[in-house]
């Protein structure tokens, strides 16, 4: 049997944008059948384009920063990457990096 490949996208916010059009483009090109696609937000869910991700990802997870600089983040991707476990995290901007 094969296995999906699981994805995890990074974008600090689901407005729309250039690399958030480009994100949601590959989000809906890629092939269900063959990956499991994740979404870390930095925003909320009242970003402009958060159903249209949530219609083409397994999951949308949501990390609220306490201020833009909140270091406390770093332990949360942490507990995040431990649970989902990915094949693979791209990162669309300085913030997911």
């Amino acid at each position: 049997m094969k296995t999906k490949l699981k994805i995890l996208f990074g974008l600090d916010q689901l407005n729309v944008g250039g690399k958030e059009k480009r994100v949601l483009s590959l989000l809906e090109n890629l092939d269900s059948k063959n990956y499991e696609n994740f979404v870390i937000n930095f925003g909320s869910k009242n970003d402009q384009l958060y159903d249209l991700y949530k219609e083409n990802s397994k999951k949308i997870i949501i990390c609220n920063r306490k201020f833009k600089w909140d270091i406390t983040i770093f332990f949360k991707l942490g507990r995040l990457i431990k649970i989902y476990k990915p094949d693979l995290i791209i990162s669309f901007d300085w913030m997911s990096a």
